[in-house]
């Protein structure tokens, strides 16, 4: 028997790299390339990060891409009037990137890193240029791929790696249009095109270093400049236009209309005393190209399957489009391997189950990056007044580590071949998935919908009570109440002191690095939405929005994590001072102090705000390389959320007990006693137990802890029954911070 042989159709990057994969764990291969050149010259530079240079460390090109490139150390930001943005000027990235992820980001030529994989081919002769796709001949037990020449390539599948214009594509859509007429599964209508760039490389002007990014700011447009090896100087300018998709979009520009984009902008102030037509004028190359975007919804159709620009496609300003192909190439590299160790060979059904789970697994994590790139590209060229106030007013000023995501999050794909000795250039920082025990993933939107309509339940039944209801409500609890206070006065204190617990939670959450620019980074916000329209609409829609915060893939790993120790030390002491006078009211006035209760709470985070700033930054508050990648606020976290207990207990076991109040709501048409605030305060409680079980479940969806949940469960029961939700809600929220932090330390050996 013939042993398992696949197509590569493209002398790509990520062509070429599963070539190199392919070749170290002996699956055998053709590569086909259209050009007459394996290295033609075409396209500029190739930003090369973290999660794709592991990969090419594993394949023992790393050293060779030193040779070829050069490493950016600092990174600048500026409006586009010469001016930078804060922090953004010389700021060291390198020196953030090295030890977090344990490279920092490469730039070279990308005809050189295509050169680099080829020369490292062992056998060569596998390699064919000329050799141009026309048909594909499919059969049940492997393909043929015919050329422009005539030649018959036979194999066992077909990888496209032959890009965005990829003909393996149109032949995927050919055949699948024979066996179903109509069949439109593999067109190109996924992709979008809203801007074009020019890509331009010159020398890098005498007032820059040989090592820095920078990014330029203009309303409809903005700048990228990257610094290669030998004071080469690559710059882009990319603009925006009307959006088109699919066989519509524009595939490549005149010299002309080149010249003629470069002259409109000729005066755009790219550093001080540095104009974008200063640079233009001494170009060596320059090319103005569509900036295509998107990602198939299918990527395979029976044995043939797609990897890199011709399944997903994103936008070169994040620099990551490079290395998602590495990665998709690495993960189908890892799958082909696993499937092709036996005797026999994988049929079309097994390899259909693998070319599903590589797509299944691949998807969201491009869409993440493509979105991300999108999202950046909105910002950089102001496509709106808000975002250019967020340019430029907000993300200069927000703390480092809230700045650091954007940094980390797109290495959620990092990935490393399994047959292959792990980089030896790698860290123990952010790790590879199969180092820790976390397993994260995007959560179903069955899952957000059943959870979502859990969450509302409550808020709906309280309205609906009020609305429409009989007037029967929960009686009180009928123990005797400490400090002379009224029935009604002990359930709204009990009330207030849940939202107290609750509270605290948004603002510590809102702190989080990972929620930059997000609606969780406010606490406040929740705040007056709860003073206007009511607690339990707020707490439900703060509910909500973590729910659909959280589903994301980074979310658990390996998101910034990193909470401002500054903020969790502050939170006992503005606590006590902003919630003393409320309840010395409450202890002390004949009426229940609701109005101040109300501006205690919106204060709690205003007040937190203010303090942090004004504290002055010590060793454990500054932002180190070593507390973002082992999240150093997880003691300072759990110190908190005992001290929070505290008011907790007390509420639930002085002003009344949740054990009665549960058994009471059960037993609700037998009530003849009027409390609308008890009604509240349970409806309250069943939304924080419904947040609770969702949050304890999330966390062993992710494998965030190595206890059974039936353990969990049932030491759960007696806490909510003995200290109420809250208490458990805000104990359990300390717990998950550990459990949460050891699951993404890299694991034992022998640790499953």
């Amino acid at each position: 028997m013939a042993p398992f042989k696949v197509v590569i159709v493209g002398g790509s990057v990520s062509g070429l790299a599963l070539a190199n994969m392919l070749e170290r764990c002996d699956i055998d291969y053709v590569l086909l390339e259209r050009y007459e050149a394996i290295a033609p010259d075409l396209g500029a530079c190739l930003g090369l990060q973290a999660n794709g240079l592991r990969i090419m460390d594993q394949l023992d090109c790393y050293q060779e891409l030193l040779k070829i490139s050069c490493p950016t150390n600092y990174y600048d930001v500026y409006d586009g009037t010469g001016q930078g943005l804060n922090r953004f000027i010389n700021w060291p990235l390198g020196a953030w990137q090295t030890p977090l992820l344990g490279y920092k980001l490469q730039i070279q030529d990308r005809k050189q890193v295509i050169s680099v994989l080829h020369d490292n081919l062992r056998d060569k002769s596998k390699v064919h240029t000329s050799q141009g796709v026309v048909k594909i001949h499919p059969s049940e037990n492997g393909v043929k791929v015919e050329t422009v020449d005539g030649s018959m390539f036979e194999g066992d599948i077909v990888v496209g790696a032959d890009g965005i214009h990829s003909r393996v594509l149109d032949e995927m859509q050919r055949l699948a249009e024979i066996d179903m007429p109509g069949s439109k599964h593999f067109t190109r209508d996924e992709f979008e095109c809203t801007y074009r760039c020019i890509f331009c490389i010159g020398s890098t002007p005498e007032s820059l270093r040989e090592d820095e990014a920078i990014k330029v700011s203009y309303k409809g447009r903005s700048y990228l400049c990257l610094s290669g090896q030998n004071r080469k100087f690559y710059f882009c300018l990319f603009q925006k236009i009307e959006k088109t998709r699919g066989s519509s979009m524009p595939r490549r520009y005149t010299k002309e209309e080149t010249d003629a984009l470069a002259a409109k902008y000729s005066d755009d102030i790219l550093v001080p005393g540095v104009t974008f037509g200063d640079m233009y004028s001494k170009k060596s190359t320059a090319v103005l190209l569509p900036v295509q975007e998107g990602l198939l919804q299918k990527c395979f159709y029976e044995r043939i399957v797609l990897v890199g620009d011709s399944f997903h496609k994103s936008t070169p300003l994040l620099g990551q489009g490079g290395n998602n192909c590495l990665v998709s190439a690495a993960f189908l590299a890892n799958k082909l391997h696993s499937i092709t160790r036996g005797d026999s060979k994988p049929d079309t059904t097994r390899l259909r189950q693998v070319f599903q789970e590589y797509e299944k697994t691949r998807k969201p994590e491009n869409s993440m990056i493509i979105s991300l790139g999108r999202e950046a590209q909105q910002m950089d060229a102001q496509e709106s007044q808000i975002l250019k106030f967020i340019y430029t007013k907000i993300v200069p000023r927000l703390p480092l580590v809230n700045l650091l995501d954007s940094i980390i999050q797109p290495h959620t794909s990092i990935l490393l071949l399994d047959y292959l000795p792990p980089p030896p250039s790698s860290c123990d920082m952010i790790l590879s998935q199969k180092e820790v025990r976390i397993k994260p993933g995007i959560r179903s939107s069955t899952s957000n919908t059943v959870w979502a309509v859990l969450f509302l339940l409550p808020m709906l039944i309280y309205n609906g009570s009020v609305w429409y209801g009989d007037g029967k409500v929960l009686p009180t609890s009928g123990n005797k109440l400490p400090f002379q206070l009224s029935s009604e006065a002990a359930e709204r204190l009990y009330f207030h002191t849940a939202v107290t617990g609750i509270l605290s939670i948004m603002m510590v959450e809102s702190y989080r690095g990972t929620y930059t620019l997000k609606i969780l980074s406010s606490a406040t916000i929740f705040t007056l939405v709860s003073f206007q329209f009511g607690w339990l609409i707020g707490v439900t829609l703060y509910f909500l929005s973590f729910l659909l915060e959280t589903g994301r893939r980074t979310f658990y790993y390996p998101s910034v994590r990193l909470i401002d120790p500054r903020v969790l030390v502050l939170l006992g002491p503005v606590y006590v001072m902003t919630y003393s006078p409320s309840l010395y009211c409450t202890l002390t006035s004949p009426s229940f102090p609701s109005k101040m209760w109300d501006i205690s709470h919106i204060a709690f985070p205003i007040v937190v705000y203010i303090l942090r700033l004004l504290t002055p930054e010590s060793i454990a508050a500054k932002p180190t390389v070593e507390m973002v990648a082992r999240n150093s606020h997880t003691k300072y976290l759990s110190l908190a959320s005992y001290l929070l207990l505290i008011p907790q207990l007390f509420s639930v076991r002085l002003l009344n007990g949740f054990s009665h109040r549960l058994f009471a709501f059960f037993e609700f048409n037998q009530v003849t006693s009027v409390s609308t605030i008890s009604v509240k305060s349970t409806c309250l409680e069943v939304i924080i137990l419904v947040f609770l079980a969702f949050a304890l479940l999330d966390l062993h969806r992710v494998n965030a802890t190595s206890r059974p949940i039936l353990v969990d469960i049932l030491l759960g029961i007696p806490l909510i029954l003995f200290a109420g939700p809250v208490t458990a809600l805000v104990l359990f929220w300390g717990i998950r911070e550990i459990e949460w932090n050891k699951a993404c330390q890299k694991k034992s050996v022998g640790n499953p």
